[in-house]
């Protein structure tokens, strides 16, 4: 029985990956010495693809920065969150004398847009740190 160069194409992927059977394996050898200028082509063609699917590793340095900026970040969202939390729940905190109870809105409309608008940037703050962080996490 003779074997096509397609069914050798078919195997090729489990044979470069480690994964074939020893029958597979000597299969694809016994192919690869009877057509040697094959098998240099697809040893190239797999060193290449190879190669080119390797991502180059990473200095030490770009490892402990990228830990420094996710400690950071998550540091920044620690702190954001319960500011967030206070600064829009603040126009709603009450005022009381011998008059009664006088909501902050009421007694000082300015110190609410201000509380608002800090509120506003922190959220927005927060949902920036939590996208790249959750956008790190996927990659």
């Amino acid at each position: 029985m003779t074997l096509s160069r397609d069914v050798i194409h078919d195997l090729l992927p489990l044979y470069f990956a480690d994964e074939a059977s020893g029958d597979t394996r000597r299969l694809v050898e016994a192919y690869f010495d009877d057509h040697p200028g094959f098998a240099t082509d697809m040893r190239a063609a797999y060193r290449r693809i190879h190669a080119a699917a390797a991502p180059p590793p990473l200095a030490a340095d770009v490892e402990l920065q990228a830990l420094d900026r996710t400690r950071r970040l998550l540091r920044w969202k620690g702190i954001l969150l319960p500011v967030a939390i206070f600064l829009s729940i603040l126009p709603l905190s009450v005022y009381g004398n011998e008059e009664g109870v006088t909501f902050l809105f009421q007694y000082s409309p300015l110190a609410t847009s201000i509380a608002l608008a800090c509120a506003l940037a922190s959220w927005i703050a927060y949902a920036v740190i939590y996208r790249t962080l959750r956008l790190t996490d996927l990659n």
